[in-house]
């Protein structure tokens, strides 16, 4: 558990630099970190969903460290970011982020990955509305 909760601050302390989603739009995703520990073995963070700056890599909102993975509502986001998803709990609709709604989201694969043992992906990019 401390793992898990040093990743995430960690991952949430750190801009990571990258293009993001196309023309300012936010992004929803997820991140983990890992770790070489003793005797060369790999340990991992949970799985969290993330909400992305306007149309950068930056980790705008994390989800509580203690939820299930993913970022479908009902969610808990540190800094009050919510994600709205279809019924399949997996296909983003909007993002209420920032004081505005974002929607029309669509799926996308970027990659704001910093380095080696950090997996961070956009899956959605969203418009404002």
């Amino acid at each position: 558990m401390k793992l898990a909760a040093a990743g995430a601050l960690t991952l949430f302390a750190r801009s990571v630099m990258g293009k993001g989603c196309p023309n300012g739009q936010v992004g929803v995703g997820t991140a983990m970190s890992c770790l070489i520990v003793n005797n060369m073995q790999t340990q991992c963070s949970a799985t969290q969903g993330v909400v992305f700056g306007e149309g950068n890599c930056n980790q705008a909102d994390i989800e509580n460290m203690f939820q299930k993975d993913g970022y479908c509502q009902p969610r808990t986001f540190f800094y009050g970011a919510k994600v709205f998803c279809e019924d399949d709990d997996r296909t983003v609709t909007s993002v209420a982020y920032n004081l505005a709604i974002w929607g029309n989201c669509k799926e996308q694969h970027v990659d704001c990955s910093a380095g080696p043992l950090e997996y961070i992906y956009i899956d959605y990019c969203c418009e404002k509305m």
